[in-house]
């Protein structure tokens, strides 16, 4: 039962490193896109920035919320002493609706902001193959190419994970 605590504790670390890197990220992109903001000086591209933002701040301050829950059960399950509660696999299923419901948040807010971002361009420049490539290709490309890989690996990570620590736990 210890080996299966260990190894609880363990994925539990794994996952606090990894809303950790997400973390940094968004809070690069979050630097990146206020840089813009406050440069830019096309009025019409403020609304698709503000949406982007709020996006990569939300994924920030929803990171940073997690990682203290995590922390939380960390210190739970080093200090309690039942096997029921040290053996409950019931943390997996919260993890994985966390990581489905970021990756949604931050999917949606970026193709709302760049759905105003297309149209802060389209209007001055009155150019679709623009606002097309800004509004549609990239989200699309983004969402497909990185975003959903990531939450796919990352869920198949967990089910692994959860299925070792099963295995495990079976005397």
């Amino acid at each position: 039962m210890q080996d299966s605590t260990a190894r609880q504790l363990q994925v539990i670390a794994l996952a606090q490193a990894r809303n950790a890197r997400h973390l940094r990220f968004a809070a690069l992109v979050a630097v990146l896109v206020a840089l813009l903001l406050w440069r830019t000086q096309w009025v019409t591209l403020r609304p698709g920035l503000i949406v982007l933002l709020i996006g990569q701040l939300g994924a920030a301050l929803l990171l940073l919320y997690r990682n203290a829950s995590l922390s939380r059960d960390l210190r739970r399950l080093q200090n309690t002493s039942s096997a029921a509660e040290r053996s409950s696999l019931t943390w997996f299923d919260g993890e994985e609706a966390f990581v489905k419901r970021l990756a949604l948040f931050e999917n949606g807010l970026r193709l709302v902001g760049f759905a105003l971002l297309a149209y802060g361009f389209w209007l001055p420049t009155r150019s679709i193959f623009i606002a097309l490539a800004i509004g549609v290709a990239y989200p699309v490309t983004a969402y497909f190419g990185i975003g959903r890989r990531t939450t796919v690996r990352t869920l198949r990570d967990l089910e692994a994970q959860r299925n070792e620590l099963q295995a495990a736990s079976i005397p």
